[in-house]
């Protein structure tokens, strides 16, 4: 007769940490995500690349609107993390509009990261444009993003410094050619984040 106050070995010790390797967000047999797994989050510059977006990553949803801030982000990406629809890779192009001039914008983009959490996968882009704080911006960004492993930064600026004519005449937002380039640039990121 087997001694029952001997426990069964056979039997998961749940006390013990899990320290099994977390699954991909997308399949490793993939360089890049499917659309139907990315959300996109952002101002003007990501509304205007939002067609190569669609072509690029068929299924991608993207909220972008001319005008939104860093500071408008938390309360934007919160309902849809509350509402249980947010998916598991996270693009994020916000800062045209003001940057990360100031330690409240800072402290946004620190809250949509928190709120998103370490299990998603994030891109942030850098920003373009005449402003004085972009250069800050754009280091700040880095610096932020060195914070949290699920990250990268994808850097817009530096492919607009190479090839300033994927711009319209504003210097800031992509033209036809330049939407194509910032969809291949996302893609690059994601590929160099991986999946988990």
């Amino acid at each position: 007769v087997p001694d029952s106050t001997v426990p069964d070995s056979t039997v998961p010790d749940s006390t013990v940490p899990d320290t099994a390797t977390p699954e991909p967000v997308w399949s490793r047999d993939l360089a890049v995500p499917p659309g139907e797994l990315i959300m996109g989050f952002g101002d003007s510059v990501l509304s205007g690349a939002a067609p190569a977006m669609y072509e690029r990553f068929p299924g991608v949803f993207i909220d972008a609107t001319p005008i939104l801030q860093w500071r408008d982000a938390p309360a934007i990406v919160a309902e849809l993390q509350q509402a249980g629809t947010m998916r598991p890779v996270v693009i994020l192009h916000f800062g045209t509009n003001a940057g990360l001039k100031d330690e409240s914008s800072v402290a946004a983009l620190r809250e949509v990261l928190d709120i998103l959490g370490p299990d998603r996968r994030v891109v942030l882009l850098t920003v373009v444009g005449i402003s004085y704080w972009i250069p800050t911006t754009n280091a700040m960004l880095g610096e932020v993003s060195a914070e949290y492993p699920n990250t990268i930064v994808a850097d817009w600026h530096a492919v607009i410094e190479e090839s300033p004519e994927l711009l319209h005449n504003d210097q800031t937002h992509p033209n036809n050619a330049g939407i194509v380039v910032y969809a291949e640039l996302v893609a690059s990121a994601l590929e160099e984040l991986g999946p988990g």
